[in-house]
């Protein structure tokens, strides 16, 4: 498929048939997903490449596919985010920003959910994380195994994983999101984080290539609560 390059291996060039099953239910348990062509595939990185099957039983798998990963800025720095982010001063921040969150029994949707923080601190029933690198999932569902997680932009979220939901941006995500996105949200129950003028975090720090910055928040100045907090601006309409 010239749109997607990859290659596979067969069930049965194996040696070890329990080594090509233990290899899809790593697949399943700490894999994340992706859309392709309206269909849905777990995904599991190891190193720069992504492993996958066609999804069906682990009895009728014959094959497990492969493909190259681009890497994003915030996939270089993923491995090494949660130490960056380990302080006394980040954590006393984590633990007084969660008092303002949902509770474990409302259904979340976590926008760039990065390596998992919101499930580091609370451990929801109902759960939806999503983000652009890879690596930040992967790190997510070592700690958090099978939790529902895609790679792909808010506005390309299947309906079905998007409604009835909290939508929450933590931490200076909100600035990453489009006019289009934050005008979707807006019509939602929401929890959305922006930076203050001029606050550098300290994953910009760290990275080779900056992620633009886009602040687009300017429809939620009248649709929601405004809380300055920090070094960021929150809008929400969950209070």
């Amino acid at each position: 498929m010239p749109q997607n390059p990859h290659w596979y291996t067969l069930r049965k060039t194996w040696t070890k048939d329990a080594d090509f099953i233990q290899a899809i239910r790593d697949i399943r348990t700490y894999g994340y997903r992706e859309i392709f062509r309206g269909r849905e595939y777990v995904m599991l990185r190891l190193g720069d490449f992504k492993y996958w099957t066609m999804g069906s039983p682990e009895s009728e798998t014959i094959l497990v596919n492969k493909a190259k990963i681009h890497n994003t800025p915030y996939d270089c720095i993923a491995e090494s985010y949660d130490s960056m982010c380990s302080s006394h001063h980040y954590a006393m921040e984590n633990t007084e920003l969660v008092k303002m969150l949902p509770d474990k029994d409302i259904p979340v949707l976590d926008i760039g959910c990065g390596t998992g923080f919101l499930l580091d601190y609370v451990a929801y029933a109902d759960y939806v994380g999503i983000d652009i690198s890879t690596r930040m999932l992967s790190v997510l569902l070592q700690k958090h195994p099978k939790r529902l997680t895609f790679n792909l932009s808010y506005m390309l979220l299947p309906q079905k994983y998007n409604q009835n939901r909290v939508k929450l941006a933590l931490f200076g995500v909100g600035s990453y999101l489009s006019i289009a996105e934050i005008h979707r949200l807006s019509k939602d129950k929401h929890f959305l984080m922006f930076y203050m003028d001029r606050y550098c975090p300290v994953s910009h720090k760290a990275m080779k290539d900056i992620v633009p910055v886009i602040n687009a928040d300017a429809e939620l100045r009248h649709t929601s609560n405004r809380i300055a907090w920090g070094n960021y601006i929150i809008y929400e309409n969950i209070g």
